[in-house]
C-alpha cells in the first residue's frame, strides 16, 4: 500500500510540471495539453449567452460553446470587463454597405446656423448580432453654389448621431473659405473623415450631423451636398457621374 501510494504522488508530480498528450507519446513541446484524434474532435463546454454572462471573472482567452449564437466565443476582454467574441459570427444581414445622400443640406444665418443637424438622407440601420468593431467612413460634398461676393469663412464641424445620441468622440472639422468675388468654396482641409467604435450586440441608426458654427466676411449662404449642373472639368460626365462625385457618402464596414 505504501508503494502505490509513493507512485500516485510521482504520477500527480509529473503531470503538474510536464504536459500531457492524449492520444499520443510525445505531445508538442509548446502545449500544456496536446490531443491527437483521427476520428474524434475536441468539444468545449456549450453554455447559453446568461451562463456565460454568470461566469465569475472570466480569464482573458477562456472559450466556451455559446448555443444562443451558435459559434465558439472567446473572451478578448479582462476577467473584470469581459468582452466576448466570437470567432466564426452569423453574417449582419442588415448592415448597409454604401449611402448616398442627393439632398443638399443648406445653412444661412437664419436657417440651420449654429445647432446640430442631420446631413439630408446620409443615415443607415443595421443590426449586430454581437459585440462588432464598426468602421464608419464618410464624405462631405462643399457644394458649389455658396453665395459670397468678396472674401469670406466659415467653420464647421460634423459628428455621427448613434441612435438618436452624438459621438463626441467621432466629431471632425471643417474650416473652409470662399475666393474673392466668387461662389466657389475651398476647404482647408480633408472633407472625409473616419471613426471606428465597439458596438454590442442590437439595432442601430446613424446619422451623419454638421454644425456650422461661425460666418464671417461676405459669407452668408453655404451649401452642403450634390450640385448636379455643369461645373468646371465636368465636361463628357453623365448626370448620374456628376451626382456620384458630388454625393454626400457614408461607408459601414465591419472590423471584427
Amino acid at each position: 500500500m505504501k508503494q502505490l501510494t509513493t507512485l500516485a504522488i510521482v504520477l500527480i508530480f509529473s503531470f503538474s510540471y510536464g504536459q500531457v498528450g492524449i492520444n499520443t507519446d510525445t505531445p508538442n513541446e509548446s502545449a500544456i495539453l496536446d490531443v491527437e484524434s483521427t476520428d474524434k474532435g475536441f468539444l468545449p463546454p456549450r453554455m447559453s449567452q446568461t451562463q456565460i454572462s454568470n461566469i465569475h471573472l472570466p480569464a482573458a482567452g477562456l472559450t466556451v460553446y455559446n448555443t444562443d449564437l451558435d459559434c465558439i466565443t472567446v473572451n478578448y476582454g479582462t476577467p473584470a470587463t469581459p468582452e466576448w467574441i466570437c470567432l466564426e459570427r452569423k453574417p449582419n444581414a442588415t448592415l448597409p454597405s454604401y449611402s448616398i445622400s442627393s439632398t443638399e443640406l443648406r445653412i444661412t444665418s437664419t436657417l440651420n446656423y449654429r445647432t446640430w443637424v442631420n446631413v439630408p438622407n446620409l443615415t443607415a440601420s443595421f443590426t449586430l448580432d454581437e459585440p462588432t468593431q464598426v468602421k464608419f467612413d464618410w464624405i462631405m460634398f462643399p457644394g458649389q453654389a455658396n453665395a459670397s461676393s468678396s472674401n469670406g469663412y466659415a467653420q464647421m464641424f460634423t459628428a455621427l448621431e448613434i441612435n438618436g445620441t452624438r459621438d463626441q468622440s467621432s466629431v471632425g472639422y471643417m474650416p473652409f473659405i470662399h475666393a474673392p468675388g466668387a461662389s466657389a468654396l475651398y476647404l482647408l482641409n480633408q472633407s472625409s473623415f473616419f471613426y471606428v467604435k465597439l458596438l454590442p450586440a442590437g439595432t442601430y441608426t446613424i446619422n451623419v450631423q454638421l454644425y456650422l458654427s461661425f460666418m464671417q466676411g461676405s459669407t452668408m449662404d453655404v451649401r452642403v451636398g450634390p450640385r448636379i449642373t455643369t461645373w468646371t472639368g465636368s465636361g463628357g460626365m453623365t448626370n448620374d457621374e456628376k451626382l456620384n462625385a458630388s454625393s454626400n457618402k457614408l461607408l459601414i464596414t465591419l472590423l471584427r
